[in-house]
């Protein structure tokens, strides 16, 4: 897999807060991905998950937070797209006991949902409420 490439065009939401923390999701992505690229024990790839998926948890309260004072009428589908996601990487953990044997499957999924949501959801969500 490639790594992810922060690219302030199509990934920055113009607000310095949320795109650091986006930045971090990244950072901790690509350090999964190089991880299992070098075929690391399943303890480490555990552990670089377990991180991954604290800080999405950190990040989301954070967005959630900022957007709620934005405009807290459009956040709830936020919201639950978020806890989506969350629930999503508790099951890819329950199914798959070793992450080592999905790799690519996981970290396409990590890099795509991602990306999209930063591209489609964040910067829509941001824009449309910044110009109010």
């Amino acid at each position: 897999m490639s790594l992810i490439e922060w690219n302030e065009e199509t990934l920055g939401v113009d607000v310095e807060l949320i795109d650091n923390q986006h930045k971090m999701l990244i950072h901790l992505i690509n350090k999964l991905a190089i991880t299992i690229e070098k075929n690391e024990d399943s303890e480490v790839i555990e552990s670089i998950f377990s991180q991954l998926v604290d800080y999405t948890q950190y990040h989301f309260n954070t967005e959630e937070t900022y957007f709620f004072r934005l405009n807290n009428k459009d956040t709830e589908l936020h919201i639950l797209q978020h806890h989506h996601f969350i629930e999503q990487l508790s099951q890819f953990k329950k199914k798959h006991r070793d992450l080592t044997k999905v790799s690519t499957e996981l970290l396409n999924f990590l890099s795509d949902w991602l990306s999209n949501h930063i591209q489609i959801e964040d910067k829509k969500f941001v824009k449309n409420n910044l110009k109010a």
